[in-house]
């Protein structure tokens, strides 16, 4: 059934492309998708993973394609943190399952997965400011000067 996401994804790829984004759509779209994603947790039906959470997830991506970009700063954050982010949730997922039960005895699941993505966020974005970012900064300086110092040598011979 993953393979119908994946497929959801390539569509919403293939309307970007064809017509761009259309703009009117794009909030009702978005808001529509979180609000199913929200009404799934706790629910004990049998709807299959692509009904209950793969419709809906689409839903909230293709708004989010269409919706009409803001400047919000801790979003910006949140983007440029996004490769961290994505880094440091193969430590952070199993981690967090291990010791999490232990800390939270009899939490639901749903609020256990919650919890665990606030968790690989905050870890992703401590990983972005306190590695990442001094690292990039580091190596871009080094490389102006470096690239600063050639030229230099390049112009004496």
């Amino acid at each position: 059934m993953i393979v119908l996401e994946f497929i959801l994804g390539i569509f919403i790829a293939y309307l970007y492309i064809a017509f761009g984004r259309k703009h009117s759509v794009g909030l009702f779209t978005f808001l529509l998708g979180i609000g199913l994603l929200v009404a799934s947790i706790g629910y004990e039906g049998s709807l299959n993973r692509f009904i209950k959470w793969g419709i809906p997830s689409a839903l909230l991506i293709f708004g989010a394609v269409n919706i009409r970009q803001c400047n919000v700063k801790l979003l910006s954050y949140l983007g440029a943190a996004s490769y961290s982010i994505y880094l440091i949730q193969v430590f952070t997922i199993p981690a967090f399952y291990k010791f999490a039960p232990s800390y939270m005895p009899g939490i639901d699941n749903d609020l256990m997965a919650l919890s665990c993505l606030f968790f690989s966020i905050a870890a992703g974005a401590f990983t972005y400011s306190f590695i990442e970012n001094p690292i990039t900064n580091y190596t871009r300086r080094y490389f102006v000067r470096l690239s600063t110092s050639t030229k230099t040598f390049n112009r004496t011979l």
